[in-house]
């Protein structure tokens, strides 16, 4: 029987944030790791800007088809694979789980309102407006969704999850918290299932024009993150995966850590400009 101790630290992570914060571009960092099958629910998976950041883009395998049955057999296909060769697949990339709940719930809209009309006469008229969802309808999509992530859960592979960001105000306190925009249900299973929430960000640019891509890994008041593993810094710089797997097998350290360094040295660039200023 093996023990705790020789397990593998496969990382689950979610990175949320703003559009253009740099969370395809953070899971497409895992190609550094080795072939990544990203399952691409949006618009947003570009070898050109990859290239350009040097990522291997010959590692990344894009799947067009993320409905539920197709994300299903996805994971099937992994297990099989991986079970042949354990390093088959380093990564498996959910982007983004916003669209992919919105495009569920108009599946199961439109099949819910198609099973009713075939059970009205030739003379009723349908009654219900055609795009509006229902409560079971919610529930359907909350269940495909646990059942998506408990099939990759326990695949010896990194995985990671991406979403946009929303908004959120506790009716009885008022109190505003920003975290991934998923029905409250989804939002719960998602945050309960990954490891590492990471609110990502571009706090600047670099004397060269380069965007500076932060990830709040804990400690960022309104805004939800975590790190159950105790791996990564409060704010690490440029969050991409092969990076956070650094941290969490000791390959990196926040004190030699070269961008850590340079996001380090740039605060302090920008804390004596604004002392100048003033």
């Amino acid at each position: 029987m093996l023990s705790l101790d020789d397990d593998n630290d496969f990382v689950r992570v979610c990175y949320y944030g703003d559009p253009g914060s740099g969370k395809t571009t953070d899971v497409a960092g895992a190609a550094h790791l080795g072939r990544v099958a990203v399952a691409a629910a949006e618009e947003g998976l570009y070898a050109r800007p990859l290239k350009k950041l040097g990522v291997p883009v010959q590692n990344i395998i894009p799947y067009r088809e993320t409905d539920f049955e197709a994300l299903g057999a996805l994971a099937g296909e992994l297990r099989s694979d991986l079970a042949d060769d354990p390093k088959s697949w380093a990564a498996f990339s959910l982007d983004t789980v916003t669209e992919l709940a919105s495009q569920w719930l108009a599946t199961e809209v439109d099949r819910r309102i198609a099973k009713e009309m075939k059970r009205i006469s030739p003379m009723e008229e349908y009654q219900k407006k055609p795009f509006n969802a229902e409560r079971d309808d919610y529930g359907v999509i909350t269940q495909q969704f646990r059942r998506t992530l408990r099939a990759f859960a326990d695949l010896p592979l990194h995985v990671a999850y991406t979403a946009h960001v929303r908004r959120d105000v506790d009716e009885d306190s008022g109190t505003v918290a920003y975290g991934p925009p998923l029905f409250p249900a989804m939002q719960a299973d998602l945050m309960g299932h990954v490891s590492i929430l990471i609110w990502t960000r571009v706090v600047g640019e670099t004397e060269d024009g380069r965007p500076i891509h932060v990830g709040q890994t804990r400690g960022t008041g309104k805004y939800k993150s975590k790190d159950r593993l105790n791996a990564l810094p409060r704010t690490l710089a440029w969050p991409s995966l092969e990076r956070v797997v650094g941290y969490v097998n000791g390959e990196l350290d926040e004190d030699t850590d070269p961008l850590q360094k340079e996001l380090l040295d740039w605060k302090a660039s920008q804390a004596e400009n604004s002392k100048k200023e003033n």
